[in-house]
Order: C-alpha cells, then structure tokens, then sequence
C-alpha cells in the first residue's frame, strides 16, 4: 500500500495513531517544505517519509481539474499533493491520499484518486462551485472576480 500523505496530517497529533505503519509513506516536496518549519516535523521522523516530486503533466491535469469544478482555495502544497497520488495511481499502484482537507479530498473523487479523511469518517460529497454577481445575480462561471454583465464583485457558490 502506498499512502500519499498531506501536509494537515501532520497538522494533528492525533493524525499518527490511525496511520497504518506498514505502508510506504510519501509526500511532495512542496508538502515537506510546509511542514518542516514547524514542530509538526517532529512528527514526520516517526514515519518512514518518501520525499517526491510529481510530473509537470499530473500537476497541469490537477490544475485543469480545479479550472472544471471552480475550486480556488487550494495551495500549491496541496496540488503537489494531489499530483504525486495521480502520478502513483497512474503507475497501477496501490494508493491512499490521506488529507484533512475538504478541498483536497474533493478534488481527488473527481480525479478518480483513492482518498481518506483521518478526522471524519463523513464521505466527501463531489461539489462544483460557481460565482455569482451580488448586484444582477448573474451567473459568471468559475474563476472570476468581478461581473462580466456590471462589474461588481462576485462571490463564490456551490452548485447545490
């Protein structure tokens, strides 16, 4: 079993009681960086960690991806994250994002990717997301910020 770890893992304590030590464990470098700072690095040493880098194609699909859904809130951490279990997925291997993170883990159902909340036991839903103008309540897609149709700022929705 090869488990793809995110950096919140390591963001909780509580994280490492529930991980199975006998699976490889890797991380993207980006990941890594964002931990080591932090006493949470500590933690990491506990666990046998594969530091790697994903391919530039899984990190362009992973991009294109979040462009489709509207995602916007996600970290180049966490799309390394995403991109290096894509990468293993891809090689027919046995693989498991770990992630606390709602917006990691629904990115990963739409990319097809093996994941799991260590928190929750809640299956993550699939969601969209859109913007909407406050003043003409026009729909205007994903990744904008102000109204194509009056200019004002827009905020963000879930396609319900």
């Amino acid at each position: 079993m090869y488990t793809v770890l995110d950096s919140s893992v390591f963001m909780n304590v509580n994280s490492l009681d529930h991980l199975d030590l006998t699976s490889s464990f890797y991380i993207s470098e980006n990941c890594y960086d964002e931990i080591k700072s932090t006493c949470s690095h500590l933690l990491s040493l506990l666990v046998k960690l594969n530091i790697v880098s994903p391919t530039s194609n899984s990190i362009k699909y992973i991009e294109e991806t979040l462009k489709k859904i509207g995602e916007t809130k996600l970290s180049s951490a966490d799309k390394s994250a995403l991109a290096l279990a894509l990468d293993l997925t891809q090689e027919n291997k046995n693989v498991i994002l770990l992630s606390d993170d709602f917006s990691v883990l629904n990115v990963a159902s739409f990319c097809n990717i093996p994941s799991k909340s260590i928190k929750t036991k809640k299956k993550v839903k699939k969601r969209t997301y859109f913007f909407v103008c406050r003043a003409c309540k026009n729909n205007n897609g994903v990744n904008n910020v102000e109204c194509e149709t009056c200019g004002f700022h827009l905020f963000f929705r879930k396609y319900r």
